[in-house]
This record gives C-alpha cells, structure tokens and sequence, in this order.
C-alpha cells in the first residue's frame, strides 16, 4: 500500500522515501527496520543502497509505489527474504518463496561438517533429502567444486513447488544437480550415495503454537512440523537411510537443540557407528552424524 502522506505525483528523493518507509517499519515493531528499508527500496527501485543517500537521487512514482508495498508487506509480519525474493546463504544468493523455508545461518553448520567429512574424497555421490531451497546441498557441491572435487547430487522433496525453487537456484549456483519428486526414500529405486544431508521437518506440536508470527503465518508448516515430538522425520530417515548408504556412507542431520540424544538413540538402534553430535556458534546441539560401517 502506499504511503499516501508522502505521494505527491513528483520525483521524490530516495531520502525522503526511505525515510517514510524506514519510520512505518519502526512503528510495525520491525527490529532492523533501517536496514530493511534501504533493502526493500533497493529491490523496488534496482538501484545501489548508497545512491539513496546521494541529494540528486530521485525516485520515480512506479518505484515508490512497489516500495510501500513492500512496507506495508513487511508490517504485516510477511519475512524480509520472501518480499525480497531470496535469501543468503554459504555466501550464495537463493532465490526463496511461500513454498520453501528461509534458510538459516545455523544450518551452515551442517554444510561445513559435511564439507570437512568429505574432504579427502574426490568423487561423491550425494543426497539433500527434504531439500526445499536446495540451499544445503547446492551450497555442498558448490563448495566442493572449488576445490575440484566432484559432486553427483541429487536433490530429493516431496513439494514439486520447492523442486522448482531449488531447480531455479541450481541454474547458478551448481547446474550438474538432478531433483527428484518422492516421499523421502520412496521413489529412489536402488540407488545408493556416500552422504546424505537433511534438514527435515523438526518442530514439535508445542513449539509450533510458540513460533515467531511470521515463521508459524508464512513459512510453509510441511517443512517445519516433525510430529508431536518433532522426531518423526527422524524415525523414518534413520530406519530407511541405511540401505541407500554405501559401505562407510554418512548420514548428517541438522536437529533441533533438545534432540541430540534421542536422535542419537535413533542412530544407534538402527546399526549407525561413529555417531556425533556437534554444537553451533552458540553452543547449542545443531548436527548429528553417523557412518553406516558394514560388518563382515
């Protein structure tokens, strides 16, 4: 919606519609509300955040029409990245809907311990199992190209609508990626990898009632609700996983703070060896890992 006090049919300067923007935001409760006003005017208008703050730069009607849009967008608690259109992560821009959740900072941990896992290996087979974005796995593979490793990633979710996103996001990011449309393991057939990543569906019946609004209103709940302990994904990965593992193949699952030890059980019921639970930045239980040894 527009800012109808500040519309006045000229070319306004950026300044003076940041500013308008920047104090809505403000009003809304939004936290970083000036950065996110430089950023959504940024998007609206294609131009560099700095020449806003330039006394020539000026601001077409059309552009700040789309500008208070995106505000009023904003104040209504809809995420920064989903008006944005994409989100950053691993140092990769990817492009994000309703349909896939925002990829976040923690879950690079994952990325990195799989990274450091595989290291030594120059050929790997890879699965990013409910993979949304295709943030994990793209950012994987990516990685590994750099240093000339080589990725046969397939990218696997049960939403054709984050298929697409993540097809999209593959075009830039590592094209070599193949997706395929299955209730987890279901339609792989025999197939079996050397790694499989996931971040599934964690989020307990309690703690869905306790989401940010903006997370319970607009992200997509398939991605998030884990059952009503948030192990259910797990139960199911961790049972099946293993027949789609090669000897010494390792699984890597980011979990939720309180899961470490249960997922770990997990692991250990279903003939996983090598199992480990690594913290994140804050100290808090965020990857588990096991190995599928082969015993003769």
């Amino acid at each position: 919606m527009k800012n109808k006090e500040m519309h006045t049919g000229l070319l306004l300067s950026a300044c003076e519609v940041l500013s308008a923007g920047d104090r809505a935001l403000a009003s809304a409760g939004v936290e970083n509300h000036r950065q996110e006003a430089i950023m959504l005017l940024a998007e609206a208008s294609g131009r560099p955040e700095k020449s806003f703050f330039l006394e020539d730069d000026r601001i077409s009607e059309p552009e700040e029409e789309i500008f208070f849009w995106y505000v009023d967008r904003r104040t209504k608690g809809e995420p920064l990245q989903y008006i944005l259109g994409y989100a950053w992560f691993y140092g990769y821009r990817f492009k994000v809907n309703d349909s896939v959740l925002i990829p976040r900072f923690d879950t690079e941990n994952l990325v990195e311990k799989a990274l450091k896992m595989t290291d030594d290996i120059k050929r790997v087979k890879a699965l990013d199992l409910c993979a949304g974005s295709g943030a994990i796995g793209l950012a994987y593979g990516a990685e590994r190209a750099k240093k000339n490793l080589y990725t046969e990633l397939m990218l696997l979710d049960i939403s054709p609508a984050a298929l697409f996103t993540a097809q999209q996001n593959a075009v830039d990011i590592f094209p070599e990626a193949v997706f395929l449309e299955s209730d987890l393991f279901r339609e792989l057939g025999e197939t079996r990898f050397d790694i499989i990543l996931s971040n599934p569906p964690y989020v307990t019946a309690e703690e869905m009632t306790c989401l940010a609004s903006e997370v319970r209103e607009h992200e997509p709940h398939l991605a998030l609700y884990g059952g009503a302990d948030g192990l259910d994904f797990y139960r199911r990965i961790i049972r099946e996983s293993r027949q789609f593992l090669n000897p010494d193949g390792i699984l890597i699952l980011e979990i939720g703070c309180s899961q470490g030890k249960a997922v770990e059980s997990l692991m250990a019921e279903n003939g996983f060896a090598e199992i480990m639970t690594y913290k994140d930045l804050a100290g808090l239980d965020r990857v588990v890992t096991g190995r599928n040894i082969v015993r003769q």
